[in-house]
């Protein structure tokens, strides 16, 4: 499953559907619903809703949380609505937070079985994998892995577990500040609570990172690590150390102060990241434009019949004259509903495309679209 250089991490709170619509719009690939999303998944499907090309994973389901016969019921029912734009992430959680956790790797086992008999493709779904066993795991029964809290080096090890022509999908948090003291300072919050919980300690100090390294608030060297920050090209290149060390999609989660213009952060995220304008369907587009077109028109109309019975309709004014002063008024009013941008990508349209919402004549003839021509 293609999932484009990059992709967006956060919670629903952050993801909406109007913000997915603007990261679609800016070129990013997938995004990430972290978070542990129940089982009816409704706001993954509710972005796919309100979207086109984007595809949409869950970061991740939690096999405590969410039944295996009920996600795979959702699943099917996305993909009827949306083939192919669905990434189904699970994943066993942590048993500091699960009061019955219990043989977390037999339990993934179990559920990937029950979505095996759900009918649930391995290819469309991944394996939230930190360790060699579930790295494996992930290898063997799903598309690949989706691991979270990372650094360059875990990918690295990660596609040598994985080997080749699997997905390697690492989480990798940002913070867009050049002064290393500041990026720290927003960054720290995000991984202090995860260092409490020893999947992700463990996992860490595989890496290379010290028992102090990972105590307390995490040392600075741990942070730096953890949240990438600098200027735009250092940003831009630490992300791209994942791609080198092995991975095929990097999930950004931007963090940032409250109060910030996530919209314009992202923008700015995807300028440094270069990332290619999407390739939107041009169906939507043009059914945007016509309809557009039809308002123009039909603000044109009203004008016209306005300006008829006005103070402007002068009746020293031989008739010709009178309805090109009319079709005058009528053409301004239309302009006034504010549809020009939309009236320039119809205009832009080849005929084939939008002949069918051109407005015409009143002897039939074809005119230009969105103007309404003088008789």
């Amino acid at each position: 499953m293609e999932l484009g250089r990059y992709g967006v991490f956060g919670r629903a709170v952050v993801l909406t559907t109007e913000r997915a619509r603007i990261l679609e719009s800016l070129g990013y690939g997938t995004v990430w619903e972290g978070g542990s999303p129940p089982a009816e998944l409704s706001h993954a499907e509710a972005i796919l809703d309100a979207t086109t090309t984007i595809k949409v994973a869950t970061g991740i389901v939690n096999v405590w949380r969410a039944d295996a016969v009920e996600v795979a019921r959702s699943y099917h029912r996305i993909e009827a609505a949306h083939p192919g734009r669905f990434l189904l992430g699970i994943g066993v959680g942590h048993p500091e937070s699960t009061a019955t956790y219990h043989s977390p790797y037999q339990t993934l086992v179990e559920y990937l079985d029950v979505l095996d008999a759900e009918g649930v493709p391995a290819e469309r779904r991944i394996l939230a994998a930190l360790g060699p066993r579930v790295l494996r795991l992930a290898g063997k029964r799903t598309a690949g892995a989706h691991p979270y809290l990372v650094t360059p080096e875990h990918s690295r090890q990660a596609r040598e577990i994985l080997g080749a022509g699997k997905l390697l999908a690492p989480e990798q948090r940002v913070v867009l500040e050049a002064d290393p003291v500041r990026a720290r300072v927003i960054g720290r919050p995000s991984v202090r609570p995860y260092l409490r919980l020893s999947n992700y300690t463990a996992n860490l100090q595989r890496l290379g990172f010290t028992a102090r390294d990972v105590a307390g608030e995490g040392s600075d060297r741990l942070i730096d690590a953890l949240v990438v920050s600098g200027d735009d090209a250092q940003i831009r290149r630490r992300l791209e150390e994942h791609h080198a060390a092995g991975a095929d999609h990097v999930a950004v989660q931007l963090i940032a102060e409250p109060g910030t213009d996530l919209d314009a952060a992202f923008r700015r995220l995807a300028e440094i990241l270069a990332l290619p304008a999407p390739q939107l369907r041009r169906r939507s587009s043009t059914r945007f434009a016509c309809s557009a077109g039809r308002l123009h028109v039909a603000a044109v109309g009203v004008g016209r019949q306005v300006a008829q019975y006005s103070p402007i309709h002068d009746e020293r004014l031989a008739g010709d004259e009178r309805r090109r002063r009319a079709s005058e008024v009528g053409n301004r009013l239309g302009d006034v509903v504010g549809v020009a941008g939309p009236l320039d990508r119809l205009m832009a349209q080849p005929p084939r495309e939008v002949g069918h919402c051109q407005a015409g004549r009143r002897d039939g003839r074809r005119g230009r679209p969105g103007r309404v021509a003088d008789s």
